[in-house]
């Protein structure tokens, strides 16, 4: 979910009954996307495993912060985590508290679970294979569970450089194991809109493990009906969001599978849902429409619709290749420059441009302004939250086809794959640039 410190989690508390503000936590996409040797992790086996992710990742936290002014070479990393059995039975929120030889069977159950780790590189294919336990060890003293993970598994869900924010209220609201398994997997997308594709044969053995994708599961309509079509309704009925799958197939064979989601809204005001309603009805997004509205506020919205349409209607301009960008562009820049003087100024500036060679200047300009795009959208980059950067980096490498220019956290970023990156995400967020894109960029700079 949205890394937002402040505003993302007090929209959720508007969104949400006062019993059901949402508890986030972060979890490692590769312990998201693990893929047991046998059948299902059970969904108490799940919401077990979590909260013991929580609770380790709130233990080493506190003995990072303590162990900071040790001598470097000195600290050493936190191993043995530890939780109260009365934690445990509001973590998993077991109502009778004479319930030790259960808790006991669902943490030896986390031992006993052998599961593929990493199993999706960024563009959704299987990468290595490593296996390893959910827990390396645990232990019960008194009132106290003691565990451990193994020493991989114990770096990735302490120290993720790629993770989710994820609610724990939302997955006690879930029946089904597979529903957890799908809201995890695509809840961390909901910024972009939908999730990168993921290799069938490798989606599946997440849901029912590697013996079960060999099973009655191997044919397709099986597990689309008795898997992924529950999941989606419950996660649809349950959740704060709404997802829809989309089928990729070779030949006749599905062999991807993508899914979209989006938020579900509290009901707004009806001045708020004109607004929101005119800028889906250009092409934004229902989420960001509503994102954009809260930022930038009534007024600054209606002036940049009106801007847009009286643009779209110009008979003199080349047509508006994507009317969602050139909003989103008008409306961060605040443009409100009449179209009058645009119209003079382009008047004023023909005869001299054509003199002095209109080709050369429009390239020059052109430069220039890409030149700023580059910056502001690295701004833009910097801006979003950390979970809105990792889809935006998968989204790109997804159609890099040069793989120098793809990013990667396992090597130095180029200045060429910085600069090839910076430039699509430009486009991505604005679109091309127009004739009247350029005259602006000048105009505004004169000013400066």
């Amino acid at each position: 979910m949205a890394k937002k410190n402040t505003d993302s989690q007090s929209n959720q508390l508007v969104m949400f009954p006062s019993d059901q503000v949402p508890v986030l936590f972060k979890k490692a996409v590769e312990a998201i996307q693990i893929a047991p040797k046998k059948g299902t992790i059970t969904l108490q086996q799940q919401r077990g495993w979590n909260m013991l992710i929580r609770n380790a990742n709130k233990q080493n936290a506190d003995f990072l912060r303590t162990t900071q002014t040790a001598p470097e070479g000195q600290a050493k990393p936190l191993e043995t985590f530890s939780i109260s059995l009365k934690s445990v039975r509001e973590g998993l929120r077991l109502s009778n508290s004479n319930n030790r030889e259960y808790i006991k069977d669902t943490v030896s159950s986390l031992v006993g679970i052998v599961v593929s780790w990493n199993v999706l590189n960024e563009s959704g294919q299987e990468t290595e294979w490593t296996a390893s336990g959910l827990l390396a060890s645990a232990t019960i003293r008194g009132g106290t569970l003691e565990y451990t993970f193994s020493e991989q598994v114990r770096q990735i869900v302490t120290n993720p450089t790629m993770f989710a924010y994820l609610d724990e209220n939302v997955e006690h609201r879930f029946r089904s194991p597979h529903s957890l398994t799908l809201w995890q997997n695509v809840v961390r997308y909901e910024n972009l809109g939908r999730t990168k594709r993921f290799d069938l044969k490798t989606f599946r053995k997440m849901f029912v493990g590697e013996d079960g994708a060999k099973g009655v599961y191997k044919e397709y309509k099986v597990f689309k009906r008795s898997v992924l079509a529950p999941a989606i309704a419950e996660v649809n009925a349950s959740s704060n969001h709404v997802v829809s799958m989309t089928e990729f197939k070779e030949g006749r064979s599905v062999v991807e599978l993508q899914f979209s989601i989006v938020e579900k809204q509290a009901a707004p005001s009806t001045d708020d849902q004109d607004a929101v309603s005119k800028m889906v009805a250009i092409g934004v997004k229902q989420a960001d429409a509503r994102t954009l509205f809260s930022r930038y506020g009534a007024e600054k919205v209606d002036v940049a619709l009106n801007y847009v349409e009286d643009r779209r209607k110009r008979q003199d301009q080349q047509p508006i290749a994507n009317l969602s960008a050139y909003f989103k562009k008008a409306l961060s820049q605040g443009w409100t420059l009449d179209v009058e003087d645009v119209s003079n100024a382009r008047k004023g500036g023909s005869s001299a441009g054509a003199d002095q060679g209109t080709d050369d200047a429009q390239r020059e300009v052109r430069e220039l302004y890409m030149a700023a795009q580059i910056d502001e959208a690295k701004a833009y980059f910097e801006e979003i939250a950390d979970n809105e950067r990792e889809a935006v980096v998968i989204e790109y490498n997804e159609q890099q086809s040069i793989d120098r220019f793809r990013l990667s956290s396992k090597r130095r970023i180029t200045p060429a794959a910085e600069r090839s990156f910076l430039q699509w995400l430009a486009y991505k967020v604005w679109g091309e640039p127009t004739s009247e894109d350029l005259l602006k960029f000048v105009l505004t700079s004169q000013k400066r």
